[in-house]
């Protein structure tokens, strides 16, 4: 067949019409990888894995391939349908991805984690089962005689009877046996209710088993107890602590008797001790000092009792400076977060001999100014903020005078401009960088003296 030359013109633009067009359009995958899953904490691959317990409530971390590049990739427990959705993430431009998930409640045994390419349709289990062990959760952790404390269980047998136990060493009650108690449901989940016993103070265990394999415990503490309205929070966070159980009368002394895991000092948020009513009980605001960003215990005693409630620090004391260099004389503007949350709280910034104080809004921020004293050029200095409940931060500035010449201020785009700076620290392992707007020009790198670019 002959074809004229109007015709193969069209069909040769066509085809680069239609190539140009291809580098538009998302490509669908004809197959996908299976989902590996890993244990948040430690990072080991848990499929397979009869002896690692993954427990209602763990993170997982799950990461895959083969996804359509730029794309949606939904990532299920079990069953590819929307109940049993854990999350939802973009693949990346080489078709891989990761995400976080929480186990959900289910039922003691194996289990799957499925990906699924909204792009393509296509859906992948992960290549071996996740085995979920039975969990037991007592709420709250610690009481006296007669409270009520909630008893939830997490992956037990599906639709099994349970016995429930609470013993010491010396001492032992059936709580709950198979009479006393209905069926878990499908996710092998229960809860219920019990009274505290009239058993001297001390720690105690409630166990609960099934009628298969599942078995879990929880720890129990009959004595002083402390209930705080939040559980987790950045430092110069406020918390109410109510206490019961204490010694009748007892003096409970600001940040000696509060502390952080017994060891971190607590202010309460008026500066003043606490003396618990002739019951025992007392109600006490406290003050988050700063510490490390993680879980911890708020403890208090009164020198005969103690009680802790756990809190997890979320978030540290920082300050943030402008500019972040200058020479001597430089008014640097300091802005402080995550202090007391207390209206009104002093803090007190020092830079070597010069000292300025501020005071803290409801937020725990301030503002304030200081001027760099006479100090040595090309050395970096802290700037350190601490306010009177022991929340601080520390941040550096450098002294120098740093001067940046461009070869030109004007050209044409595309133009090669030389950039040359001086005044910088000079430290081995230093980096610069250079942006325009928010284009990166330069990546960090390290300050080389003679270099120009």
């Amino acid at each position: 067949m002959k074809y004229t030359k109007r015709v193969v013109s069209l069909f040769i633009i066509a085809t680069m019409i239609l190539s140009m067009l291809s580098a538009f359009v998302a490509v669908p995958v004809m197959a996908i990888s299976a989902p590996e899953v890993y244990d948040y904490e430690d990072g080991n691959q848990i499929e397979g894995n009869l002896t690692f317990p993954i427990q209602y409530g763990d993170e997982l971390w799950v990461e895959g391939s083969d996804i359509t590049a730029g794309e949606s990739v939904n990532i299920y427990w079990d069953f590819v349908q929307a109940a049993y959705l854990l999350n939802t993430t973009t693949a990346k431009n080489d078709g891989t991805y990761g995400c976080y998930v929480t186990v959900p409640s289910a039922y003691n045994g194996s289990h799957y984690v499925w990906a699924k390419d909204l792009a393509s349709g296509l859906s992948m289990r992960s290549g071996n089962f996740t085995n979920v062990w039975s969990k037991l959760v007592l709420s709250p952790d610690a009481g006296l005689a007669d409270d009520e404390v909630t008893v939830k269980g997490y992956g037990f047998g599906e639709e099994e009877e349970v016995v429930l136990d609470f013993y010491n060493a010396s001492m032992l009650v059936v709580l709950f046996d198979a009479a006393d108690l209905e069926e878990t449901d499908e996710d092998g989940y229960f809860s219920l209710t019990f009274d505290v016993p009239m058993w001297d103070d001390g720690d105690y265990t409630a166990n609960c088993s099934d009628d298969t394999l599942g078995y879990a415990e929880d720890g129990f503490t009959i004595g002083p107890a402390l209930t705080i309205d939040k559980d987790f929070g950045p430092c110069g966070t406020v918390v109410k602590a109510d206490g019961r159980g204490f010694n009748g009368g007892a003096t409970i002394n600001t940040a000696v008797d509060i502390t952080l895991d017994g060891v971190t000092p607590v202010h309460t948020r008026d500066g003043k001790n606490v003396t618990a009513s002739s019951a025992g009980a007392f109600t006490v605001y406290i003050v988050i000092p700063s510490d490390t960003v993680d879980d911890h215990k708020i403890n208090i005693t009164d020198g005969g009792k103690t009680a802790t409630a756990d809190f997890e620090i979320d978030g540290e004391a920082e300050i943030e400076i402008t500019p972040e260099y200058g020479t001597p004389g430089t008014v640097l503007t300091i802005k402080g977060y995550n202090f007391t949350r207390v209206s009104g709280t002093d803090v007190d910034i020092e830079l070597e001999s010069q000292t300025v104080s501020a005071n803290t809004d409801a937020t725990g921020s301030f503002t304030a100014t200081i001027v760099i004293p006479p100090l040595d050029f090309g050395e970096s200095y802290g700037v350190n903020a601490s306010d009177e409940k022991d929340c601080k931060a520390t941040t550096p500035v450098l002294v120098a005078l740093i001067v940046l010449q461009l070869s030109d201020y004007s050209a044409p785009v595309g133009s090669r401009i030389t950039l040359m700076g001086s005044g910088f620290s000079n430290y081995a392992g230093n980096d610069w960088n250079a942006t325009f707007g928010d284009l990166d020009l330069i990546e960090s790198q390290p300050i080389t003296p003679t270099k120009s670019y």
